[in-house]
């Protein structure tokens, strides 16, 4: 809850405003934002599958196309996986 204003003594036309929540709202905005923006630049960087790293091996119960690909198969290639299931 916030303090009613008060008159100012300067100037009696004039009414004082207490400081408000603006401040707060403003301060956890930019807190959470710092947040949001730090997050995915932490977990890529802990991640352990990044630049110049292998890949793991695709393991899979069943393949739509053939047997599976091999690890040399796959090197130096984009590899989009479609991963679905009706439950």
């Amino acid at each position: 809850m916030t303090a009613p204003p008060t008159m100012s003594p300067d100037n009696p036309n004039e009414f004082d405003h207490p400081p408000n929540s603006s401040t707060k709202t403003m301060l956890f905005l930019l807190a959470l934002a710092a947040i949001v923006g730090f997050v995915p630049w932490w977990v890529m960087r802990q991640a352990a599958l990044g630049h110049g790293r292998r890949a793991p091996e695709i393991v899979a119960e069943g393949w739509m196309n053939g047997d599976a690909p091999t690890q040399g198969a796959l090197a130096g290639k984009v590899v989009l996986l479609n991963v679905w299931a009706s439950w």
